[in-house]
């Protein structure tokens, strides 16, 4: 297996004007840039040419995943110098750098020949700045450093603390920052130290994090010096100097007044003392004034001193803008440098204005002193705000200004902080040139998308954060910062600040742009408003700064520093990393692949037999399941392309290669069609597949694991054992089953009773060594309290939403794994730690190296088609995977043969096949039934089951097919007594009428020939007795034979409403209702046989595949009980609800000899359609059918005509010649038929045989004479000439008259004597037959045909309704066949149907 990279890019085609393409290329290791770049030109629609990456050309041979090609690269198709070589640089080793104002982070290198920086400086550097003019000021190298010059400037130009007048100079170092309107800028050497990288080769670079000890910040306080106090002026002592005066006044009274002199010294000594006192105290405090002076310019140096660190300190502590740039670009030794928890972490700049110091200045009192501090205000510093102090930073202004200030703040955070310890949830539109689009390449940014994202995003981190915090979980969590650009337009804004308010406490903050202030959520403490260009900032609790210069940066700033960022992964996470892909055979070290089956079998010799899976890799280590400990049961979750399928058939294999099917098993139910498992189910161990269950198929295999569970309590109890544990020490031989289940969320919305009932039976059987394992796509709101309550491991791979990972773990983590990362994922086990790892996956056979390249829209999401190409291919290599699932699952099988290992039990067997055949069942199966509640499969006998079947389906269900099947399980059976019948609908079993078993097949059409059926049945065992007590030498009663009636269609024979109305429905249902044990009847029809009196008789219904599934209700079943197979054959036994496959069976090829002994089966006569009468008189020849009838057999006459009868035609319930017998049915008789029936004929046909038979015939017809030409009669008489008639009378008193037409004798001459010979015909033998319409039958109520309609006798001929035999006193039956000749012979109210004979003139036969 080749291990893959998956990395986007963008790619900018080699027309400028043309729009770049953002795509996602997912490649095999080894991909070089000449295999992606077809697929790279056709996305974007350019020829492939030459391709470039940061100005520098790529060759063909570039190893994708190695720089430059990395994850959040751009390419451009076409040459980075069109012209040749690249020019020269002039440029000096300094550059001008932009540290603040409107386009601040631009940095340029400064030429030989100088720079103009101006609002237009042509080829100068030209920053979008109001407040500069067009050419601003020049900044030229010189020998000592370098000079600014003024160019005459609107707003002028400041260099350190010094005003350039317009037109003036000044030179600069390194250290001075240049005031160019609001701008601010500075000389710096290109170049930064670096951050030790290593390139993983997968598109990403591991970048280490430099220790980092933090000073403390420096906050210095400097005293002024006391000033020296004023020198205080000498009192003269004038009490002191007199005192002397009266002691010399009195020495001179005694001693003279010399002593006068002694009394002067004293004052004079005093006064010069004084004098001299106040001379030197003004010498001392002229000398404290001048070291006063020296002492206070030192601590004002001393105060400039440390300004000018803080200043300098201050800028280093917040990059500017080109500073965080060049961090993010090196990467520098700086990047992610502050640490959770850090005294500087979350601090960001805002701009540059005039603040107060640090350093605080104590001036002179000149009373204490020393006076209150001071903090002298100081330009040009960094405006700073601490977003884990204030929790959350709102920015109001112009839209432009808003989106420069937010994109720095966000650069600062993402360039300071490590993805460990910031995540980003970033509000963003459906455009690729939004403001903030850049940080969807930011390694550090977990939800990127639109209102309802971010919200579900923030909405799950609190929910998870106080959860942590009230359970006394963590509380040093990443910071969270959710940035939302424009609060004017959020929708969500009352949740959204709740939210953030919750969530400030839990590292939870926010970055907010609005037009407006007071659009901020209160949740920002800290408000920077933006107004021509200045901002004022406001925070809780402090002093405002009233007016500074933001700093802004334009887009290009942040779409370099979001690619620069982009394949960057923080080293220390790195070792704790996984990998981005993983082999199973890496993890199964053990393995060797050239000979695997040695290995196996080595390994499973040595296993204790616990089941453990190596799955993948976690932080440093392998990750491995232990069901028996970690379980037993297990939930894995994950969307689309998460890896969830591959970590099933991981776990299985894994599971398979350390354990031997006598130790585990495995049942795998998959609902997309068996592709989660491939080739799993090839494994040894593997006892049952299921996919794309419907209901029977879940509840049959429900059974089946009851059944099982039921199977191993036994085996338990036998064994003493208290636990699977302790049977497999006892008596071993028990291996554990395992069943997995994939996308059981599909199945517990359309299968819930199936999801429901594993799940219980899980719980029952985890201390029968029975083990669940749940995958679902999309787990929110599917895992029901008893899943929660007995799942103990949880697994979420990239799941679409945080419900979805809260609903499996715990957390959200999972909702914000990467797209490009399949494999990964979050597990939880019972000890509630939650571990991140990369699953392992096993190959496929054959698997080649695909490169796929998919557009990526604003969202980072797939947009469009997927564009592929097999590397294999291409190359026209062959790829070769050494360890794929086939060849591990053959190596398996391999290693079970080499240690002699029994086959495992199966819970259950396969379902039953849609194509049985009579292959392997007893002779007389009709099908077999499936009986997962015993695990097993047993035959189906028609001929062992007592009692009446129906078999209900829908078209092309097999109903037909089962007739035959029941059949063939009967005839082929040697020596089977067995007499069929089939009534056929369709015409399908025309053809199981040659069968020696069958009597009759009988079309529905037939429908009279219907009813002779169900009346030869009705008599069939008393009349196949008598006859074999009739046959000659029969000398001991023979068995009655066993009667078998097939009826295929029965909704068929009811096509007419008033069908039942000659007695067939109500016939059969009887035959049913009669409890013959000899008579079996099998009825087929549609879902109407389900509701009618059939059902109730039924001793046994089978279920076919029915047109409408939902027609099973009237069944009492639900659609979901039907099986999911709709095959034909494939039925549900009502009585049981067991489910059976009908074979196919063919009676033709299998009948076996009947038994001799009984008598075949009687024949239902079918009448032919034309019979000839002289073939009728004479019992000889053959009968003469209709050209266009159907299947007419021939019906040889009886014998000779008796003379007691007349000879009229054929009978259908006897099968031989019909007879008029006027003993029996009287000597007045009718023959009633509407036109075209045969009345005519009728009265030839009794005429030719009253006149066979020697009796005098008359006929009474009109001018045609047709019938006495016919009867051969010479004796025609015309209703108005009955001369004829009264002299014949009176010569044969026992005269045949025929009168055709007889209602045109009504009123005519001949009527009264007709009637007096009907009055006397009983007396004198003779016979008298009219023949008219059933309408003038029904309304004639005196006269010839009303007398003769008294008897209620004769024929009716092709009866259309049941009215047509009322003038018999009968209901004509309905279906009576409309050939001509076709009539009921009636008589006492019974009738007969026959077809008459064709009397043909002597003309006629000669012809």
């Amino acid at each position: 297996m080749q291990s893959t990279i998956s990395l986007a890019l963008t790619v900018r085609p080699r027309s400028r004007s043309g729009d770049a393409v953002d795509l996602r290329v997912t490649a095999p290791h080894g991909t070089t840039l000449a295999d992606v770049l077809p697929l790279l030109a056709e996305a974007t629609g350019e020829p492939p040419g030459a391709v470039s990456c940061r100005g520098a050309a790529l060759g063909p041979d570039a190893t994708w995943g190695a720089p430059p090609l990395l994850h959040g690269a751009t390419l451009c198709l076409d040459d980075p110098h069109p012209t040749g070589s690249p020019r020269p640089s002039t440029a000096t080793a300094v550059d001008l750098v932009v540290v603040a104002g409107p386009d601040a982070g631009r940095r340029v290198a400064v030429p030989r020949e100088g720079l103009v920086v101006g609002r237009s400086a042509g080829i100068g550097l030209s920053l979008a700045d109001d407040r500069l003019s067009r050419r601003h000021a020049r900044i030229s190298p010189e020998d000592n450093g370098f000079r600014v010059l003024d160019l005459g400037s609107t707003n002028g130009l400041r260099c350190g603390g010094t005003d350039i007048p317009p037109g003036g100079e000044h030179d600069v170092d390194g250290s001075e920052l240049i005031g160019l309107g609001d701008s601010v800028a500075r000389l710096a050497r290109a170049g930064t130290a670096t951050a030790p990288t290593t390139a993983r080769g997968d598109g990403r670079v591991a970048v280490n994090r430099s220790p980092r000890p933090l000073p403390p910040r420096r906050s210095a306080v400097v005293r002024a010096p006391r000033a020296p106090d004023a020198p205080r002026r000498g009192r003269i002592p004038w009490l002191s100097a007199a005192l002397p005066v009266p002691f010399a006044a009195l020495l001179a009274f005694f001693f003279g007044p010399q002593m006068l002199a002694f009394a002067l010294l004293s004052p004079l000594m005093l006064v010069g003392s004084v004098v001299g006192d106040r001379w030197s105290g003004r010498r001392e405090h002229a000398r404290e004034l001048a070291q006063h002076a020296e002492e206070l310019a030192a601590r004002r140096s001393e105060l400039d001193e440390l300004h000018r660190l803080e200043r300098h300190e201050r800028w280093a502590e917040l990059p500017d803008p080109a500073t965080v740039l060049e961090i993010a670009n090196g990467p520098g030794a700086r990047l992610w440098e502050r640490r959770r928890g850090a005294a500087d972490a979350g601090r960001v700049r805002l701009g540059v204005g005039d603040l107060p110091a640090r350093t605080a200045w104590v001036p002179d009192d000149g009373m204490s002193g020393s006076g209150e501090p001071q903090h002298l205000t100081l330009a040009q510093l960094p405006v700073e705000v601490g977003l884990d102090e204030v929790g959350g930073l709102g920015i109001a202004g112009p839209a432009d200004d808003v989106a420069g200030v937010l994109r720095q703040v966000l650069g600062q955070l993402v360039t300071a902080h490590s993805p460990r310890d910031l995540r980003l949830v970033v509000r963003a539109g459906v455009r690729h040139d939004e403001p903030q689009s850049w940080t969807r390449w930011l390694p550090h940014t977990t939800a990127y998308g639109d209102a309802s994202t971010c919200l579900e995003a923030l909405r799950q981190v609190v929910r998870t954060r106080e959860e942590e915090r009230e359970h006394g979980g963590r509380t040093a969590w990443p910071t969270v910062v959710a940035v939302l650009p424009d609060a004017d337009a959020d929708p969500t804004a009352g949740e959204l600040a709740d939210l953030l308010e919750r969530g400030r406490e839990l590292a939870v903050h926010c970055l907010v742009g609005a037009q407006r202030a007071a659009a901020l959520p209160a949740a920002c403490h800290a408000v920077v408003t933006i107004h021509d260009g200045r901002a004022r900032l406001d925070v809780d609790g402090s002093d405002p700064v009233p007016s500074f210069v933001p700093d802004r940066t334009r887009w290009w700033w942040g779409e370099r520093l979001g690619r620069a960022l982009a394949p960057l992964v923080d080293a220390a996470g790195d070792a704790e990393a996984l990998p981005t892909s993983l082999d199973l055979a890496e993890a199964t070290s053990w393995l060797d692949p050239e000979c695997a089956a040695r290995t196996i079998s080595d390994q499973w010799s040595t296993t204790d037999g616990r089941p453990v899976a190596v799955l993948g890799r976690t932080a440093g280590d392998d990750w491995s399941v232990d069901l028996s400990t970690d379980g037993p049961h297990l939930l894995v979750g994950g969307t689309t392309g998460s890896g969830k399928s591959e970590l099933l058939r991981t776990l299985v294999t894994s599971l398979a290669l350390h354990s031997s099917p006598e130790d585990v098993t495995f049942v795998l139910v998959d609902y997309k069609g068996g592709s989660a498992f491939g080739e799993c189910a090839d494994l040894p161990h593997t006892v049952g597949l299921v996919t794309n269950l419907d209901e029977g198929l879940a509840r049959r295999a429900l059974t089946s694991l009851e059944a099982e569970i039921t199977r191993r309590e036994r085996l338990l109890a036998d064994s003493g054992a208290r636990d699977f544990d302790d049977h497999r020490r006892r008596r071993g031989g028990l291996p554990r089953l395992v069943i997995v289940i994939d996308e059981f969320r599909v199945l517990a919305d359309e299968l819930p009773d199936f999801v429901d009932g594993v799940v219980s039976l899980a719980a029952v059987g985890r201390s029968l060594g029975v083990h669940l394992i749940l995958a679902t796509q999309r787990p929110a709101g599917a895992i029901t309290a008893d899943i929660q309550a007995n799942v103990n491991l949880r697994i979420a791979m990239r799941v679409r939403d945080v419900a979805d990972s809260q609903d499996v773990i715990g957390s959200a983590d999972a909702a914000h794994l990467p797209a490009d990362r399949p494999g990964r994922g979050f597990a939880r086990g019972g000890d509630g730690e939650l571990v991140e790892f990369q699953a392992a996956r096993v190959g496929t056979p054959g698997e080649s190296r695909r490169l796929d390249v998919v557009a990526l829209d604003a969202q980072c999401q797939a947009l469009g088609p997927v564009r592929s190409t097999n590397l294999d291919a291409a190359t026209g290599t062959a790829a070769v995977t050494a360890l794929d699932l086939a060849a591990l699952s053959a190596a398996a099988g391999e290693a079970a043969r080499a240690l002699s290992l029994d086959t495992p039990h199966r819970p259950w067997l396969p379902a039953l096949s849609e194509q049985l055949t009579p292959a392997g069942l007893p002779r007389d199966a009709v099908g077999l039934a499936d009986l997962p509640a015993e695990q097993r499969q047993v035959p189906v006998s028609h001929r062992a089951n007592e009692g009446h079947w129906l078999v209900v389906g829908g078209p092309r269900s097999g109903r037909s097919t089962a007739l035959r099947t029941i059949l063939a399980s009967h005839v082929a059976e040697p020596g089977s007594d067995l007499s069929a019948y089939v009534i056929d609908t369709s015409g399908d079993l025309a053809d199981l009428e040659e069968l020696p078993h069958v009597g009759a097949v009988v079309h529905a059409a037939e429908t009279t020939r219907v009813r002779r059926l169900l009346d030869l049945l009705r008599t069939s065992r008393d009349t196949a007795t008598e006859r074999e007590g009739r046959r000659p030498g029969s000398t001991a009663r023979r068995p009655a034979a066993s009667t078998l009636l097939l009826v295929d269609g029965w909704e068929r024979l009811d096509s007419d409403d008033d069908f039942a109305l000659g007695g067939v429905r109500d016939g059969l249902l009887d035959l049913l209702r009669s409890g013959d044990p000899s008579l079996r009847v099998v009825v087929t029809g549609d879902r109407s046989l389900l509701t009618g009196k059939l059902s109730t008789i039924a001793s046994q219904t089978l279920l076919l595949p029915l047109a409408d599934p939902a027609d099973a209700v009237h069944a009492g079943l639900s659609r979901r009980d039907l099986p999911a197979s709709r095959a034909p054959g494939r039925a549900i036994r009502l009585g049981d609800r067991v489910e059976l496959q009908l074979a196919r069976r063919d009676p033709h090829r299998e009948a076996a000899e009947r038994d001799p002994r009984v008598a075949p089966p009687t024949p239902v006569t079918r009448l032919p359609h034309l019979v000839d009468h002289d073939t009728v008189l004479t019992g000889h020849g053959a009968l003469f059918r209709a050209p266009d009838a159907l299947a007419d057999t021939e019906y040889p006459a009886t014998g000779p005509v008796p003379t007691l009868g007349l000879a009229v035609g054929l009978s259908a319930s006897t099968g031989g010649v019909a007879m008029v017998d006027p003993a029996r049915m009287g000597r007045r008789l009718l023959v009633i038929g509407h036109p075209g029936t045969g009345r005519s004929c009728a009265l030839a046909a009794i005429g030719r045989s009253a006149a066979a038979a020697g009796r005098t015939v008359a006929v009474v017809e009109g001018a045609t004479g047709t019938v006495a030409r016919a009867v051969g009669t010479s004796l025609r008489v015309h209703p108005w000439d009955v001369e004829a008639l009264v002299a014949a009378r009176r010569e044969h008193p026992d005269l045949v008259v025929l009168v055709d037409d007889a209602e045109q004798v009504e009123g005519s001459a001949a009527e009264p004597v007709l009637e007096e010979i009907t009055s006397l015909v009983e007396r004198d033998g003779g016979l008298v037959v009219a023949a008219t319409t059933p309408t003038v039958a029904s309304t004639t109520f005196r006269g010839l045909v009303a007398t003769l309609a008294r008897a209620q006798a004769g024929l009716l001929l092709s009866p259309r309704t049941p009215a047509d035999g009322d003038t018999f006193g009968i209901r004509a039956p309905r279906g009576v066949d409309q050939t001509p000749g076709r009539a009921l012979l009636v008589a006492g109210r019974r009738h007969d149907e026959v077809q008459l004979a064709l009397v043909r003139t002597a003309r006629e036969v000669a012809a």
